[in-house]
């Protein structure tokens, strides 16, 4: 990845931090990267890494994707596997808890 990165304080009403790539190229990628403090290990991503298509994604390289509230994890994707109200998934949709389905078989 060339060039560098403008941090933006917006235009004060929509938009209160903007985070880009200054490369003009529209195959450019812009991420928000999380490290470990020496900068050796990405263990976090958010942007897009898809040269040019514009796709959005949110990483975890290491190790397994969480989603948290205020009650603790609620969604973990680890594997190809996605964990409701699990840690630990075992099909590629696991649900412990009640669910509900509308408008469709399952």
């Amino acid at each position: 990845m060339g060039g560098g990165v403008i941090i933006d304080h917006g235009d004060g009403t929509n938009y209160p931090l903007i985070i880009r790539n200054s490369e003009p190229s529209a195959s450019s990628d812009a991420q928000l990267v999380f490290q470990t403090d020496n900068g050796s290990v990405d263990f976090g991503k958010i942007g897009d890494n898809s040269s040019g298509n514009l796709d959005f994604g949110i990483s975890a390289p290491i190790a397994d994707l969480t989603l948290s509230d205020s009650s603790g994890e609620t969604i973990r994707l680890t594997g190809g596997l996605v964990g409701i109200g699990t840690t630990a998934p075992g099909a590629k949709l696991h649900v412990n808890g009640e669910s509900y389905f509308s408008g469709g078989s399952v």
